[in-house]
């Protein structure tokens, strides 16, 4: 059997098959835990409440109404512990809530300090650089970051498996179920 032969035979057995290659999952490429965040202080900040979710950017043709509103609801399917309602409130962007959530699309290399306290001054077009979406995030109380990550994905589209997983991988980034550090431990004081 000749090798065109044998290429024929294993196509018409369905045995080797060709497809696209499938769009990267999501990467964390910085995550950091400032050392003030307590996952107690998120749950009660969060727990029963609207949370606030400020977000820049959008790496896909579509408007921007219809992807922050896409956006929320892969925040919102994302249990992370208490039971809140992620919502962007257009009339609080010049006084945002002392706890808040943001997310810039394209934006990648912002710190959270920036993120938290100078959003109104970051540019953050292009949202989709080479062929992927670049994210920079921070869970903010006031100025400060608590937490902040920067992530990336291949998505072409907000429907995309791997665009939902990038939630999935930044939430439990953001807020990690970990104790904080309490002050008035008995490791702290000095009887």
């Amino acid at each position: 059997m000749d090798v065109r032969s044998t290429i024929a035979a294993l196509l018409a057995t369905g045995l080797v098959t060709f497809s696209a290659p499938a769009a990267q999952a999501a990467v964390i490429t910085h995550e950091e835990v400032h050392i003030q965040y307590t996952w107690e202080e998120f749950f009660g900040a969060a727990d029963g409440r609207e949370f606030q979710v400020q977000i820049r950017g959008n790496p896909f043709v579509m408007p921007s109404e219809a992807f922050q509103q896409s956006v929320l609801a892969r925040l919102q399917k994302r249990s992370v512990g208490p039971r809140t309602t992620w919502t962007v409130k257009p009339d609080r962007e010049a006084a945002p809530d002392q706890y808040r959530l943001v997310l810039v699309f394209g934006a990648a290399n912002q710190l959270g300090q920036t993120l938290c306290g100078a959003l109104p001054t970051i540019n953050s077009a292009p949202a989709k650089i080479a062929g992927g979406v670049q994210l920079a995030a921070a869970y903010c109380r006031g100025p400060d970051p608590m937490t902040e990550a920067y992530a990336r994905t291949d998505s072409t589209s907000p429907d995309d498996r791997s665009f939902d997983q990038l939630f999935g991988e930044l939430m439990a980034t953001l807020f990690p179920r970990r104790p904080g550090l309490r002050l008035d431990s008995p490791i702290f004081r000095r009887d």
